[in-house]
């Protein structure tokens, strides 16, 4: 379960799982490299994942975690990326 604090938002010290680990750091290198969102079929590729499913089940898990800031249906980056 998601802990809250004082102010009744999502604790960002809640631990990630190797995976979302592995997807927030893929999150952080293709905005470095690409300043845009990597598709969920990029994401599945690169991680090995065979199903875009997944994908979307783990960028819902880091939104839930205040990892990621997701805008539409495409635009998922990470909450503090900023631009080089």
């Amino acid at each position: 379960m998601l802990s809250e604090n004082a102010q009744g938002t999502a604790d960002r010290h809640i631990e990630l799982s190797s995976r979302e680990q592995d997807v927030l750091q893929y999150l952080y290198g293709y905005w470095d490299r690409h300043y845009c969102a990597p598709t969920h079929r990029e994401i599945a590729t690169a991680m090995g994942l065979g199903s875009v499913g997944w994908v979307a089940q783990i960028l819902h898990s880091l939104k839930r975690k205040d990892r990621i800031v997701v805008k539409g249906k495409r635009t998922a980056r990470p909450k503090d990326w900023k631009k080089s």
